[in-house]
């Protein structure tokens, strides 16, 4: 059959290649996945850790000789990303895992707030004030992944279905469980704790996985650029929002980075940050982490049902932790370390 589409159909070579790396990728991994159930003790648990990648890269090598097919690594970039989330590797500055990329941005300073030529602006986005980031982090380059989802907590509750399409209608308490999740499959300390009163316990110490601070995602979101737009002045070039959505998702990574090589920070989906309600503006905060409590919890960046307003960096809003549409996703942090 394989053999046949390819005769047939030249023209299309490429996606049917592509298709049969992907499909024997997950036949690979679900065969290496059942083995895993069987191991006992630490060092069976070592060996299949150090030997898994290899099964898979051997077999994509000799079916991709059948096939001749190009060796994966010079395929694509969404197919280069797709590598299983326990076996990260560091790569130009980045960590990449299933179809996710965490990038490495330094610490530093800047002005968050809406900028005087944002006419715009709403009040609780001024002033414009000094905000220091103390400490540098591996930011997620694209919003957390339906596929991403699913492989962590093994259920995918988003209303538009993708696995490249970024995960939405989840509560920020699915974003929590999702971080320390995440944190546990990677061996580091989870940075959230549910207390006995059933709140969150933060731990900013710990190397795990977390939501951002809003004043950490308005630091990535600028860049150390001074535009309107995460990475840009004109919407169109950074962001899905309803002019040019039809009020549909879509996969993540399509429009322009950023300067930090972040991608839909304006629009596609509302982003979860950490903070509690909205800490007024005002002097030089370092490292704010918002409010003790509040009416809910901070979301940006804007989506696609929304216009270019929400889009715009500086754009502030809120929703109740245990709330939840179709239109609200996230991406996650760690510490470099």
């Amino acid at each position: 059959l394989l053999g046949w589409l390819l005769d047939h159909f030249p023209e299309h070579s490429v996606f049917i290649r592509h298709f049969i790396h992907l499909s024997l990728y997950e036949g690979v991994r679900n065969s290496v996945r059942g083995g895993e159930r069987f191991r006992q003790g630490r060092l069976q648990q070592a060996l299949l850790t150090f030997y898994q990648p290899t099964i898979i890269n051997f077999c994509f090598d000799v079916w991709a000789t059948f096939f001749g097919m190009p060796p994966l690594e010079k395929l694509s970039v969404g197919l280069q990303r797709t590598t299983n989330v326990k076996y990260r590797a560091k790569v130009s500055g980045s960590i990449r895992l299933l179809e996710y990329e965490l990038v490495y941005v330094e610490s530093g300073s800047f002005y968050m707030g809406a900028r005087d030529f944002d006419q715009k602006a709403q009040k609780r986005e001024r002033p414009l004030h000094t905000v220091i980031i103390s400490e540098s982090m591996y930011m997620g380059s694209f919003l957390v992944t339906q596929a991403l989802y699913q492989d962590v907590m093994g259920n995918n509750p988003s209303h538009f279905r993708g696995s490249n399409f970024p995960v939405e209608n989840i509560t920020w308490y699915d974003c929590i469980r999702f971080c320390n999740a995440l944190s546990d499959r990677e061996n580091l300390n989870r940075v959230y704790h549910k207390k006995k009163d059933g709140e969150i316990e933060v731990r900013w110490m710990e190397n795990g996985y977390r939501l951002p601070t809003e004043a950490e995602w308005e630091y990535c979101a600028r860049a150390g650029e001074e535009t309107l737009y995460a990475g840009s002045n004109h919407i169109d070039d950074v962001a899905w929002h309803v002019g040019n959505s039809k009020k549909r998702s879509q996969p993540v990574g399509m429009k322009k980075a950023n300067a930090f090589g972040l991608y839909d920070m304006s629009g596609l989906v509302w982003e979860w940050c950490w903070d509690w309600g909205l800490r007024a503006y005002a002097g030089t905060q370092f490292d704010p982490y918002g409010l003790s409590a509040g009416a809910g919890r901070i979301l940006r960046g804007g989506s696609l049902i929304n216009t270019a307003h929400n889009a715009r960096v500086s754009n502030r809003d809120l929703f109740h932790p245990m709330g939840h549409s179709a239109y609200g996703g996230f991406r996650v942090l760690r510490k470099p370390f």
